[in-house]
């Protein structure tokens, strides 16, 4: 196949995964994890019904026999012995906590393994397994979150494989996707929400929105974002920005009622940052070249990794020395929705599964385990 005929192929069926990322979001099976109510608000929430993959914890030193740990909020990376293309063929009928960022991702690698499909036919799932099953140390292996998109990350989140497949171009405006559309079939852009959001919602998920473009369409663009539950996915930048002011002015959680009061007009053209330029897109002449060389690209991958992170490699925790108590629920509203899932365990940072909340609060699990020092870092945007 020709590089310009490659392209068109990622191009098309990075489109197509992204659907289907949003549409498991329309359903209701992927969520954000706003969508949970929390006991303690300090403990932050990642939560699957798949076996196959765990959240993210990042260890620090150890004192006293007890050890200071980070759960990377709504960040997952394949378990020991699991296959990657299993998790990617099951992720979207699971039920787990995503961030927008996470969705672009699983689009990605969707799409990473549609051209594996491409190149090796019936042993694409094979090679694509021995590639992405990785290293636990360091996430060389099929991992996907908040972590970001693409070089450079922020220093205190660690690379996805993702990163290594991908470039970013500041440069790219409106103007662009107007004049040359094709050029930015299935790019990712950001859309920047009220500066006053993490303020009044706290645990808000509306903050910001990455997006993935889909077409010009009478001149206007359009753009495909994993939204909430039975929300339209497919959408122009207005409509959008009525959806996140429709946000920002939802009433705040009890403990930010003080900042009921601040309130976004729809006509206000400063309601919220807006569509910020730079493009995150497929390497395509880099991700052509190495499935031409693949017995290459897993040491590559690794040697990627390794490099870019430097003091971002993640430290694991070490066994046994803590564990992580986090106390969650399902309010009564949420049951309904997903009541027909409800009979599946959700696996959380301490494998604690989830229990129903009806009346009475959810009880306390693990009691007689001592929770020390955990600290927790809350990625604002999604």
């Amino acid at each position: 196949m020709k590089f310009e005929e490659f392209k068109f192929f990622i191009q098309a069926r990075l489109i197509f995964n992204m659907e289907q990322v949003c549409k498991s979001f329309y359903r209701g099976d992927l969520f954000y994890s706003d969508s949970f109510q929390i006991e303690n608000e300090k403990h932050l929430r990642s939560a699957t019904s798949l076996n196959s993959i765990q959240p993210i914890i990042l260890g620090g030193e150890i004192v006293n026999q007890t050890q200071k740990v980070l759960i990377l909020h709504n960040n997952y990376h394949l378990k020991k012995g699991f296959s990657a293309v299993a998790v990617l063929q099951e992720i979207l009928f699971s039920k787990t906590s995503m961030d927008c960022n996470g969705a672009i991702q699983l689009a990605y690698y969707l799409t990473l393994l549609d051209a594996f499909k491409l190149f090796y036919k019936t042993n694409a799932q094979r090679i694509f397994d021995e590639i992405f099953t990785g290293n636990e140390e360091d996430f060389s292996g099929l991992s996907f979150g908040t972590m970001g998109n693409c070089l450079p990350s922020s220093p205190d989140r660690p690379l996805s494989p993702i990163h290594y497949f991908v470039v970013f171009d500041e440069t790219i405006t409106l103007d662009h996707l107007k004049a040359s559309p094709e050029k930015y079939i299935g790019a990712r852009f950001r859309m920047g929400g009220s500066p006053k959001y993490l303020t009044k919602h706290l645990s808000g998920s509306a903050s910001g929105w990455n997006i993935v473009f889909k077409e010009l369409k009478n001149g206007e663009p359009i753009f495909l974002g994993a939204m909430n539950q039975a929300t339209p996915y497919t959408m122009t930048l207005a409509e959008l920005k009525e959806i996140m002011i429709s946000s920002f002015n939802k009433f705040p959680a009890w403990e930010q009622k003080s900042y009921a009061r601040f309130y976004a007009s729809k006509n206000d053209p400063n309601a919220i940052i807006g569509f910020i330029n730079g493009a995150i897109s497929f390497d395509f002449k880099r991700l052509y070249e190495e499935l031409h060389e693949v017995k290459n690209l897993k040491s590559n991958l690794t040697k990627f990794i390794r490099i870019n992170s430097k003091d971002k490699i993640p430290i694991m925790p070490a066994k046994d020395s803590v564990q992580i108590r986090s106390q969650f629920f399902i309010s009564p509203r949420d049951a309904l929705l997903f009541k027909k899932k409800l009979d599946k365990s959700f696996i959380f940072a301490d494998d604690t599964k989830i229990s129903q909340r009806k009346k009475q609060p959810m009880q306390k699990i693990h009691d007689d385990i001592k929770i020390v020092d955990t600290q927790i870092y809350r990625y604002p945007s999604r």
